[in-house]
């Protein structure tokens, strides 16, 4: 390993899907970059993970591998308690949600549905 390869740290974590992965399981917090990459050989080709905005403590992003065929248009929201996914079509739902209260997963939903056009042009601009 090479002592000037770069550190994870978050704000570079969240450019990179697999490193973030890393980072929400506490794992690579302070593994050099390439390190992390050798014990995780699976994924060594790195895909970026799109934020498409952020909102309080909220990131809205979704992966650059989502799925063969492709899932239907959706949007995943993350911070330090938890998770979320919203489906947009055929109209902004719940898909699934690991950590977040009933409270807070109202307000994310208004949230992406007041962002829906934002996200739809993002999607359809990443996977053209």
């Amino acid at each position: 390993m090479s002592a000037d390869a770069p550190a994870i740290t978050r704000a570079n974590a969240e450019k990179w899907q697999d490193w973030a992965l890393g980072i929400a399981h506490g794992v690579a917090q302070t593994v050099p970059a390439a390190v992390w990459l050798a014990l995780c050989p699976a994924r060594a080709k790195l895909r970026p993970m799109p934020a498409v905005f952020r909102y309080r403590s909220f990131r809205f992003f979704f992966y650059s591998n989502e799925g063969n065929p492709r899932e239907a248009m959706h949007i995943h929201v993350r911070n330090g308690e938890g998770e979320a996914k919203f489906w947009l079509i055929p109209t902004v739902y719940l898909a699934d949600s690991d950590g977040f209260d009933a409270r807070t997963l109202r307000d994310l939903r208004t949230v992406v549905a007041a962002n829906k056009d934002l996200i739809e042009r993002t999607w359809n601009e990443h996977f053209a």
